[in-house]
């Protein structure tokens, strides 16, 4: 029976090496077997890829063989270490795989049953799980297909293929779809907000713009009214203006007419009235044009008031800013 499972365990290879159990023996070559039918080279394989579809090719042979010993009832006290007759050497193969490590640590506690026989050696039980073969058969079919060249492939296999890496493109175009569209969202959202801005910015602009025109017209219609109190008269103005803004009106008869007078100063001494009036008629009514001149020698000083009377329903601010306007233009002539 030993004989038996010798035989069945060793097998020899066409160039003269010997592979026992899992691995190969130490004699001749220490290569890993080549067939002599060697196929077509897939492209991109490489030898590690090689070496490592034999030697899982050599576990799945070793896993069927102990089961067909085992299920043609064959004693289950196979030896795991085979020797190999070559030369009248007998030599021990180490274990190749990890049920193999852990049945010779569990054999060492045992004790032989024959150990004055020479012949035979320690002999272990040996149990191979179906567990172990499927997984064995499932490397080996999932390391072909990582392998398998694609001019092999069936047209059902490239449909699929292609189908499934055409969902995987959409799936990355979609989410990258919807990457794009949230940033063009935001970047669309901070230019309306900055537009909106710029609107409200404005809008802001316009309203002080106008806050500080009607500043300015309230100031030069002040400064035209401080300009009529300078000069003679200008305590009667000044008590008749204090007179208003406590009684409400001026205090005079109202049949009285009312006037405005402008003061001048600068003027040539050998201006004449007729000349003033000439100048200044054409704005309104003048009442009365009047040069003032030095009390000892009664030369004129330069200086004149001219008092206009006010029609009904004028305002006297209005008549005041455009003889204040027109002058200024005229000297500036």
């Amino acid at each position: 029976m030993d004989r038996q499972i010798r035989n069945t365990n060793m097998a020899t290879w066409d160039d003269g090496s010997s592979l026992l159990g899992l691995g190969f023996s130490h004699s001749q070559r220490q290569d890993p077997p080549s067939n002599h039918k060697q196929k077509k080279q897939p492209i991109g394989e490489t030898s590690a890829d090689e070496l490592m579809k034999h030697h899982l090719q050599q576990c799945l042979d070793y896993h069927q063989e102990m089961v067909s010993i085992t299920s043609s009832g064959a004693s289950t006290d196979t030896p795991r270490f085979v020797s190999e007759t070559r030369g009248q050497q007998e030599t021990t193969e180490k274990p190749h795989s990890q049920n193999e490590f852990a049945d010779s640590r569990s054999a060492k506690n045992e004790t032989p049953q024959n150990t004055a026989d020479p012949v035979e050696e320690k002999a272990f039980d040996v149990q191979v799980p179906e567990d172990a073969i499927i997984k064995a058969k499932a490397i080996v079919q999932k390391f072909l297909l990582q392998t398998k060249n694609r001019d092999d492939m069936t047209p059902e296999e490239c449909r699929s293929r292609r189908l499934h890496w055409f969902q995987k493109e959409q799936e990355r175009y979609q989410k990258a779809l919807l990457k794009n569209l949230e940033y063009v969202a935001r970047k669309e959202e901070r230019r309306l907000q900055h537009q909106l801005a710029q609107i409200q910015q404005a809008k802001q602009i316009e309203t002080d713009m106008e806050k500080q025109h009607t500043f300015a017209l309230e100031k030069r219609k002040q400064m035209f009214s401080n300009m009529t109190k300078a000069g003679i008269g200008s305590t009667k103005r000044q008590k008749l203006e204090d007179h208003k803004r406590r009684k409400g009106h001026s205090g005079q008869d109202s049949h009285a007419h009312e006037t405005a007078a402008v003061y001048l100063s600068s003027l040539p001494r050998s201006i004449e009235e007729g000349t003033i009036r000439a100048m200044f008629e054409s704005y309104g009514t003048i009442r009365n044009v009047r040069f003032y001149r030095h009390k000892e020698t009664q030369e004129l000083k330069g200086d004149g008031l001219l008092v206009y009377q006010i029609r009904k329903g004028a305002s006297k601010s209005d008549l005041m800013e455009l003889v204040c306007m027109q002058v200024s233009v005229w000297w500036r002539k």
